[in-house]
């Protein structure tokens, strides 16, 4: 089933709220983009994307290479041999997968500092969500990459870390009125009368220069609706990180009744599909929590 389009209004954009001088504040709050990330993208912008020009970039920031190796390590990937160089990497990889790496590790590493309980927290869910829409494009559509899929499950809520990294006292006034009533993020949001995180995630995507599948799905991740210029794959991938989400949140959060009914039947109607065939999804993401805590301890190890 295709995903449901329309185009988002201005009204409806996370960013819609926030007036010239707050967007400037928030940005200038944030990390600045890694300088390796940004001569990564110059170089693939200017075609000069060789393996061994790509690996001296790489290898300039030693923190940067060790995290790239073990998500290239991980399970995920399920290599036959370990990689233990970024040149063996880049040729076995490609440069696009190897700059999904770099966009991976960067974010890792930039906001690691934050508390770390909040951030096993957050790494956890957001692991659990790539596997799953590693594997729902896997089942559901064949044609599309299923590592960029993984990541884009991996890092679509990266607007909390920015939150947790800026404003702690908004991302924790979240939390806390999420463990009291049971709801989600936007729920709160709306309760306390905070910005979306989701909001924190456009700022991101787009001061880093992520492409622009990266803020399509950190702004739609919670209603899984591409905007009208979005290409039909794009659209699919969203629909998949979406569904992901959904499934991440229901399996992991304490949540109302109500709010549960309401999350399961916006994943059917994401994935079109029954209740039977949700409730067999559900089981699959109850099997790859363990998975997800073994990720998660090879990711911030």
């Amino acid at each position: 089933m295709m995903a449901p389009q329309s185009e988002i209004q201005p009204h409806g954009h996370p960013l819609a709220g926030f007036d010239e001088a707050q967007l400037t504040r928030v940005a200038s709050l944030l990390p600045m983009s890694p300088t390796i990330l940004l001569e990564v993208q110059q170089a693939l912008d200017d075609g000069v994307s060789g393996a061994q020009h790509l690996s001296r970039i790489v290898r300039r920031d030693p923190a940067l290479v060790v995290t790239m190796l073990r998500l290239i390590n991980s399970a995920f990937y399920g290599l036959p041999q370990q990689i233990t160089r970024p040149t063996t990497a880049i040729a076995y990889l490609g440069n696009q997968e190897v700059y999904r790496l770099v966009i991976t590790a960067s974010i890792v590493n930039t906001f690691r500092r934050v508390d770390r309980a909040l951030l096993e927290g957050f790494w956890r869910q957001a692991t659990l969500s790539a596997l799953l829409t590693r594997d729902l494009t896997r089942s559901r559509a064949r044609w599309l990459s299923s590592s960029t899929a993984w990541t884009l499950g991996l890092l679509h809520e990266v607007g909390a870390l920015a939150c947790l990294a800026i404003d702690p006292t908004a991302y924790l006034r979240i939390s806390e009125w999420r463990a009291t009533h049971h709801g989600l993020p936007e729920e709160a949001e709306r309760a306390l009368g905070v910005a979306p995180l989701t909001a924190y995630g456009a700022i991101l995507c787009r001061e880093w220069r992520l492409p622009h599948l990266f803020e399509v799905a950190a702004v739609g991740h919670r209603t899984g609706i591409a905007p009208a210029d979005t290409s039909v794959d794009e659209a699919d991938y969203l629909r998949f990180t979406a569904a992901a989400s959904g499934l991440a949140h229901l399996v992991s959060d304490q949540l109302r009744d109500d709010v549960r009914d309401q999350l399961a039947e916006h994943v059917c109607e994401l994935l079109n599909i029954d209740s039977h065939t949700f409730w067999d999804l559900v089981i699959e993401t109850h099997k790859l929590r363990d998975e997800a805590e073994r990720s998660v301890s090879d990711l911030l190890s």
